[in-house]
């Protein structure tokens, strides 16, 4: 018995949405069946989608043209503002940050792994990288770490003073015992 108040499925098994649909097609390959017996005729495509990712090194030769003025000056071309003069693309660098940060991968695999893309890159070009680009310590973590220390000192500086009164004063040697004060 139907209830009229509950609706009324019109199929009990509908079709499930295809989830490639949607997906962009970089490559088509049509493949033969091995053995086809004489006579045999084309009727449809079956479609089967892969999806994979294509991980590969991918070079580029930046041609600077060199002009002489009549005055004898000359003027060059110069790098799209996004490569800075670096010799590792954006995509590549993105990619490095992302395993280091993101995944943990340790330097001495992501090395490892950079080669075995063909990537022409030393130990030190790759710590360079990671560390903020000729930059061994990223200015603004040096910062935050001395604003820490600084602010440690201060509150160990301060401690015992209540409301109305002269703070104490505590001997303290170091902004590293300060925090350890905390």
């Amino acid at each position: 018995m139907i209830h009229p108040h509950l609706p009324v499925k019109s199929d009990p098994f509908p079709k499930k949405k295809s989830k490639t649909a949607q997906l962009k097609i970089h490559e088509i390959k049509p493949i033969e069946p091995e053995n086809i017996p004489p006579g045999s005729q084309f009727k449809y495509y079956k479609d089967f989608i892969v999806q994979d990712i294509k991980i590969q090194a991918f070079n580029t030769r930046f041609r600077l043209k060199v002009y002489e003025t009549p005055d004898g000056g000359c003027v060059a071309g110069e790098l799209p503002p996004e490569y800075n003069g670096k010799h590792f693309g954006p995509p590549l660098i993105e990619f490095v940050l992302y395993q280091y940060y993101h995944c943990h991968v340790t330097q001495p695999l992501l090395l490892e792994q950079l080669k075995e893309f063909e990537i022409s890159i030393s130990a030190g070009q790759l710590n360079n990288l990671l560390m903020g680009h000729r930059n061994p310590r990223p200015l603004g973590v040096v910062r935050v770490f001395w604003l820490r220390l600084i602010n440690a000192f201060e509150i160990a500086v301060a401690v015992g003073h209540e409301s109305g009164q002269r703070p104490r004063p505590m001997v303290v040697d170091s902004p590293i015992q300060a925090i350890s004060l905390r």
